[in-house]
């Protein structure tokens, strides 16, 4: 175990310092380092600072009120402000957040992700240490864990979603439970606007089956009814970039008859090729800033980034004459009834 002194954490604040990279995910494991966009904050105060101080007196700020003081006001400051057009989703099969969850952290963080969706968690239970920790401060974390009927058996499955306080989230009941996929539904509220996510793994060790199709379908008759924008993302495991495959031909059908599109160019987003992991949406939908980072960064899926613009719905008025019945005079409304033709 590597052990620091409190003199040697302080003198990593110097922006001349450049620790390995080990030591960096050590320190930002336990929530001693800034991210990057708070570091940038910091000096910028800093300098602030310096300029309204007397020469003589720049050095003579200890760094511990400088962490103390500024610091603080850093990390205040970093629940998100979800923008008014827009809503960041971000997408990662994690191939377990065991030993990624620092990097998953400083990604969602960084990124200022309203929405982060990660697949193959590799959890079992919501408690799970190492998925709790990629929270960065000030979001949630709606999940459905895999769970193995043996204890000592290695966990592949589980799929979770990371959303900033900025939007308000809402789990969403299955309306079944599938057999051949992982899914977790929930939808995000902003600026008077809904979307409806569905996040889905499918294990590509299994064959895709028409059960899995069947089921898929069944999902989609459930979301569909949602009168508002609609985002299905996640890895299939079915290989999109091959148009004359049987199993691509077969999931193009089905979002065709439900009037939705694939937006994941042919790129691949897994190391050994293959464009797996996917976004859908309503045909009518657009989504803008679409980024397919190359596999192998944090995992052996690619970083998929992208943003939804927030299309607000004018209410829906319904006109109706009503009467005051309390002031109604009734031998007047049984004479003209009464002499009524009908």
């Amino acid at each position: 175990m590597i052990v620091y002194t409190r003199e040697e954490l302080f003198a990593l604040c110097a922006y001349d310092v450049a620790p390995a990279r080990d030591v960096r995910k050590a320190i930002f494991s336990q929530r001693l380092w800034l991210p990057a966009y708070g570091r940038d904050t910091l000096k910028r105060r800093l300098s602030r600072r310096r300029t309204h101080r007397p020469p003589n007196t720049v050095n003579k700020v200890p760094v511990s009120d400088v962490l103390d003081s500024e610091a603080c006001c850093v990390l205040s400051d970093n629940k998100r402000s979800a923008p008014l057009n827009l809503l960041k989703f971000g997408l990662l099969n994690a191939w377990s957040v065991g030993n990624k969850f620092t990097a998953i952290n400083s990604t969602i963080d960084e990124g200022k992700h309203d929405v982060f969706l990660v697949t193959e968690t590799w959890h079992s239970a919501s408690t799970d240490v190492a998925l709790n920790r990629c929270a960065p401060p000030h979001y949630n974390c709606v999940d459905v864990p895999r769970l193995t009927a043996k204890p000592d058996k290695q966990n592949h499955g589980g799929v979770a979603a990371f959303t900033s306080d900025a939007v308000g989230y809402k789990l969403i009941v299955a309306p079944f439970q599938p057999t051949k996929f992982e899914s977790v539904c929930f939808s995000v509220s902003c600026s008077s606007a809904t979307v409806v996510v569905l996040l889905i793994y499918r294990p590509g060790s299994e064959s895709v089956t028409e059960t899995f199709f069947t089921e898929l379908t069944k999902y989609l008759e459930a979301i569909a009814l949602y009168k508002c924008q609609i985002v299905i993302a996640g890895d299939l495991n079915i290989h999109t970039e091959r148009p004359n495959d049987s199993n691509t031909r077969t999931l193009f059908d089905i979002l065709n008859s439900f009037d939705c599109v694939q937006h994941v160019p042919s790129v691949p987003t897994h190391k050994d090729g293959g464009t797996l992991d996917l976004i859908i949406t309503k045909s009518e939908q657009q989504i803008e800033q679409l980024k397919v980072d190359p596999p192998g960064i944090i995992s052996d899926h690619s970083l998929i980034s992208w943003c939804v613009p927030i299309l607000r719905q004018a209410p829906i008025v319904h006109e109706r004459e009503v009467r005051p019945w309390n002031k109604l005079d009734k031998d007047q409304f049984r004479i003209a009834l009464l002499s009524s033709p009908l």
